[in-house]
């Protein structure tokens, strides 16, 4: 930000991989960069390996010369002192890249390899069985198309079994499980959809997920799942919205990745009858936006590929975008999403909504709840 005398007041920041000495107290950068993912041998910390993304925009860094190093797979043997750049296969990919790395517990001269070409797809997943020598070797396998074609920055994770090196878990919008030969169907049936966090518990059986539903574990290689959401508030809320008319107590929330959902007055916890379930899931998906005329009427986004009408009271949705152009992947969208609804004071009837369409555009209709 820059205040009125032109003084930058908040800095951009400085990412990359930091260091300290004295538990924490103090730190120094010792390779800059837009991070996706570092990992350490689990036998020796003086041996690590720091994967950087690209980036579209230098950001200049007092001290930095303003430049970030290449993206590309880093390796530190002085416990994250001075870095080097490896050569890998992924230096072929003509884009830009965001790779993510994780090391064999079991074995950590083995190391994988994924690379999302950004705007695409994961381009490649390689593996390596002599990470620590002077040039590492790295070999392709095969990437699951469940993984590899749904992956982005927002859900790109991989994680080796703790006791078999060859057994590699890979998550995007589901999870995938390589046994060094094959990948196995999707094996997040059962939990949510978009992985981002993939650990094995102490035992070294149970893997923990984590993704837009919460938290879940599996002790059987990801054949039954236990879920730890009881009481856990997990939700991620983007918008709401109140009854305007003061008929009743009604509220719409959207939610990432968990739908648009209600309450009214004979379900919320404010009027002192909370009931076992004070929400109602109106419809899945991105909760984008909504907007409530009255306890009947409500205007909803869903992610980026619809707008929908109900007239009576969440019970039942239609899609309600005539009108309004999409992109070449039929979404009402391209690059950004849907960012919100409004709704004249003077006419409930008349809704608009923006979307980037070959750029900033507002839509409006004059008839949305009655036409």
């Amino acid at each position: 930000m820059i205040d009125d005398n032109g003084v930058l007041k908040d800095p951009p920041r400085k990412t990359g991989v930091y260091k300290s000495i004295d538990g924490g107290n103090s730190w120094s950068r010792t390779l800059i960069g837009n991070m996706s993912g570092i990992a350490a041998d689990p036998t020796d910390f003086s041996h690590q390996y720091a994967a950087i993304a690209s980036v579209n925009v230098f950001q200049k860094d007092p001290g930095d010369n303003g430049l970030y190093p290449a993206s590309g797979i880093y390796r530190s043997t002085d416990g994250g002192g001075t870095w080097s750049l490896i050569d890998g296969p992924w230096t072929s990919i003509a884009g830009a890249i965001y790779p993510v790395i994780a090391i064999a517990p079991s074995a950590p001269g083995t190391m994988y390899v994924s690379v999302l070409e950004l705007g695409s797809h994961v381009q490649g997943i390689w593996v390596t069985r002599n990470a620590w020598d002077t040039t590492p070797t790295f070999q392709r396998i095969v990437c699951p198309a469940n993984y590899c074609d749904n992956a982005d920055t927002f859900k790109n994770v991989i994680a080796v079994d703790p006791l078999d090196s060859s057994v590699l878990y890979a998550g995007s919008l589901g999870l995938n499980r390589y046994n060094g030969t094959t990948w196995s169907a999707d094996i997040a049936s059962g939990i949510h959809v978009d992985q981002h966090a993939l650990v094995f518990a102490p035992d070294k059986t149970t893997l923990i997920v984590g993704n837009d539903g919460g938290v879940w574990s599996s002790s059987d290689g990801g054949v039954t799942w236990i879920n730890h959401n009881k009481y856990l508030s997990t939700i991620q809320s983007y918008f709401g919205s109140v009854d305007p008319t003061g008929d009743g107590f009604v509220v719409l929330e959207g939610s990432q990745d968990n739908g648009i959902a209600v309450t009214t007055a004979s379900s919320n916890p404010v009027s002192g009858n909370r009931g076992s379930k004070p929400w109602s899931v109106i419809e899945g998906g991105d909760g984008f936006g909504a907007v409530i005329k009255d306890a009947k009427n409500f205007a909803l986004i869903i992610s980026n590929s619809d707008i929908y009408r109900s007239t009576d009271g969440g019970k039942k949705v239609d899609s309600a975008h005539n009108g309004i152009q999409r992109d070449s992947n039929g979404n009402l969208r391209d690059e950004a999403v849907p960012i919100g609804y409004c709704h004249s004071g003077t006419n409930a009837d008349v809704l608009l909504t923006s979307s980037y369409y070959n750029g900033f555009t507002i839509w409006k209709s004059s008839n949305f709840f009655t036409a």
